[in-house]
């Protein structure tokens, strides 16, 4: 079976799940080939074909008609049929049609792939992830797009019945979704003991992009309330995005320029290191203004891993992730001062913090055992080639 996995871009460092399932992949000894949107090569520390295509390049032209069309909707759909047009010739240079089957990560790539592989017969599977089913259906030409691409795709893959449920009300045939979890390497994370834990046990920390479906603003509030009540806390804050500006200025008028690290965007290796002593994970997860959601939060995933009890949002995937009372807590989404709550009980309750962290290492490996993923993934793209 010859497998196509298409991506917009390289492999970003926050895309650990695009990572796992191509090295999975390679394990399991298939054939595939990583087809990246970019122009610029890369390269993995294992054996998978690369092809840098270019196909989400865009000219000065097409860059121009995308701009306008922000202001004139109307040109929306000559923007998206040049675009698709631009791709169809990136792809047939660099011989793409000589795939089995084809994998898409996001329905954004799924709108701009479909007319390609309906050319070439070409059986394709898109893994949905948030953003291009929530944030991105207001654009009336992607959503008018995505009703053709629910036509031309042989399965949706989610990662959350939460995430099932949206792509339903969004217009597509429940036998077209397969709910498959995205899955956290246990091999690669191994906790530290609680007695080495609990030798600094009051440190918070965060892992994820500065975006506003993340509020690390509401997170940072949240934190000002737990290191009112306990001086001692401190809070680690590994990513960076756009909010990274307005979370600088928000640490500096807060007054938690010493108490408040703010590390970037790391290597998972490196981000891995620094969760392991960590007492308690957050993240308050919103729908953001712009409709923006998040899918499955795979970082809640990792802290668990870690035996890190982690406090979050009701918000999609995450109550799927994130079991309340047992492996953390959640609350509504914008209650900063509930979370605080939350995480100065966790810091003043070692028992209560280790209860959540075993418990919630044991629900992640059932929930999200990689090989498990692999194997459904690659029997559903073998299943497809079949029909």
């Amino acid at each position: 079976m010859k497998t196509g996995y298409f991506s917009n871009s390289n492999i970003k460092v926050s895309e650990t799940f695009v990572y796992d399932l191509l090295k999975g992949f390679y394990e399991k000894g298939e054939e595939v080939t990583f087809y990246s949107g970019e122009k610029n090569p890369f390269s993995l520390d294992f054996g998978v074909k690369i092809i840098n295509t270019g196909f989400n390049d865009e000219s000065y032209g097409l860059q121009f008609i995308n701009k306008l069309s922000l202001k004139f909707p109307r040109l929306r759909k000559i923007y998206t049929s040049k675009k698709q047009k631009q791709v169809n010739k990136s792809l047939k240079k660099s011989r793409a049609e000589n795939i089995d089957v084809a994998y898409v990560d996001y329905a954004t790539n799924g709108v701009l792939l479909m007319n390609f592989f309906k050319q070439y017969n070409i059986p394709f599977v898109v893994h949905i992830h948030g953003h291009d089913i929530t944030s991105k259906m207001r654009d009336v030409e992607y959503a008018r797009q995505f009703k053709e691409l629910v036509k031309a795709c042989q399965y949706f893959i989610v990662a959350s019945h939460s995430m099932r449920r949206i792509l339903i009300l969004s217009g597509c045939p429940e036998k077209k979704i397969k709910v498959i979890r995205l899955g956290v390497n246990a091999n690669l994370i191994q906790p530290i003991s609680w007695e080495e834990k609990f030798k600094n046990h009051n440190q918070v920390v965060a892992l994820g992009r500065l975006t506003p479906k993340k509020h690390p603003i509401a997170s940072l509030m949240a934190f000002k309330i737990v290191n009112d009540h306990i001086p001692e806390t401190n809070f680690t804050i590994i990513g960076d995005g756009e909010l990274k500006p307005e979370l600088q200025k928000q640490i500096k008028a807060l007054g938690l320029e010493n108490k408040v690290k703010l590390l970037g965007a790391l290597p998972r290796e490196e981000a891995f290191k620094v969760l392991q002593d960590k007492s308690v994970f957050v993240q308050h997860s919103v729908t953001a203004l712009t409709g923006d959601q998040e899918g499955f939060a795979i970082s809640l995933a990792e802290a668990q891993m870690f035996k890190i009890p982690v406090v979050s949002t009701i918000h999609n995937g995450i109550t799927e992730n994130v079991i309340h009372g047992e492996t953390g807590f959640l609350v509504q989404e914008y209650d900063y001062e509930t979370m605080a709550q939350y995480i100065i009980e966790l810091i003043e309750d070692n028992t209560l913090c280790k209860r959540f962290g075993e418990a919630g290492r044991q629900h992640i490996m059932y929930l999200c055992n990689t090989e498990r993923r692999v194997e459904e993934v690659l029997d559903l793209l073998k299943e497809v080639i079949e029909k």
